[in-house]
């Protein structure tokens, strides 16, 4: 938005001050505010243009207290906004009217048309499109606002895509949450909404707001997790070689990487290769033929979850993410 530098017309100031007063700077009120313009008819341009519009119309209106005499005296019409020759190629290719009779009105809402309406009329790969333009900004350290930015951002794209019929309706709202869930990053933050989304809070699958809410809660939940983790490895680099260093103290024992497999006096990886892979074995055999504590995570069958037979492998491996996820959780609370 163009601002000219003029001062006010109507106060003199003086050249000088009294003694020992500092010299004084002529005060500006209000700079004259100059309409944006209109010299292409492109998608984008008349998105920029409309929205570069939208906060002159604003300015004017705070500037005359809102006051619509005021206004209509001061802001510049939209007609008078495009280029002349623009305008006229317009009026008699596109619109097949006389330049001289369209109004604000007409030109507004052809140009609202324009921008809702899909460039070029092709329909594009919305899915990678959105993906690759609606980011989340994780430089943003405040969890709230990177959400919130976040959002702001894929209404911006969409608007400046023209893809505005594709997300009306139930079915529209549904997509552009799909849309959103699969562009959350990091990586896990996607994965926890998604299965959230897919078993739990349903309503948040077509629900703008709904979906926030739950994006919100989850970031923050992961932010709060890696501030304690990260405290807790601060306080005290030198407590695992510590631990170490008791454990061999009490066994007499060398760690195990130092340890020698005896065999006929001399060490023999062969050796140490066939000792690995029996113990390897012998727990696998256990761990087949003893049920787990609980029951399989999917069904609480007697047997483990890779042999549940209700469970399919995308169950099984969210499910085993889960757990170690709570694991960890848990082993974090205990060393905070």
């Amino acid at each position: 938005m163009a601002r000219s530098t003029r001062s006010n017309p109507t106060t003199d100031a003086p050249a000088s001050t009294a003694a020992g007063d500092s010299s004084t700077v002529p005060m500006a009120l209000f700079m004259p505010l100059a309409a944006p313009q209109l010299k292409s008819t492109s998608h984008a341009a008349l998105v920029q243009w409309r929205k570069l519009r939208s906060e002159y119309e604003d300015e004017v209106a705070m500037r005359c207290n809102n006051d619509p005499t005021k206004m209509a005296e001061v802001i510049v019409s939209v007609k008078k906004s495009f280029d002349k020759r623009l305008l006229t190629a317009w009026c008699d290719f596109e619109w097949d009217v006389d330049v001289n009779n369209v109004t604000d009105d007409f030109i507004l809402a052809k140009i609202d048309d324009i921008i809702a309406s899909v460039k070029n009329n092709a329909v594009p790969d919305v899915a990678a499109l959105f993906k690759e333009n609606v980011v989340m900004d994780m430089r943003e350290s405040d969890v709230k606002e990177r959400v919130m930015q976040f959002f702001v951002r894929s209404r911006e794209f969409i608007d400046e895509q023209g893809w505005q019929a594709f997300f009306t309706g139930n079915e529209g709202v549904r997509l552009k949450c799909k849309l959103l869930i699969e562009a959350l990053e990091p990586r896990s933050l996607r994965e926890e909404v998604s299965a959230v989304v897919k078993y739990q809070a349903r309503i948040a699958k077509e629900d703008e707001k709904e979906l926030f809410k739950l994006i919100l809660e989850k970031a923050l939940d992961q932010d709060r997790d890696f501030q304690r983790r990260k405290r807790s490895r601060g306080r005290d680099p030198g407590e695992s070689k510590r631990k170490e260093k008791q454990t061999q103290s009490s066994t007499n024992q060398p760690p195990a990487k130092y340890r020698k497999v005896e065999h006929g006096g001399k060490s023999t990886k062969k050796d140490s290769k066939a000792s690995n892979n029996q113990v390897q074995k012998k727990s696998a055999v256990k761990r087949d033929k003893t049920p787990p504590t609980g029951g399989c995570l999917k069904c609480k069958g007697d047997h483990w979850l890779v042999h549940c037979p209700t469970a399919s492998s995308d169950e099984k491996k969210d499910l085993l993410r889960k757990m170690h996820e709570r694991r960890d959780n848990k082993r974090a609370n205990d060393n905070a």
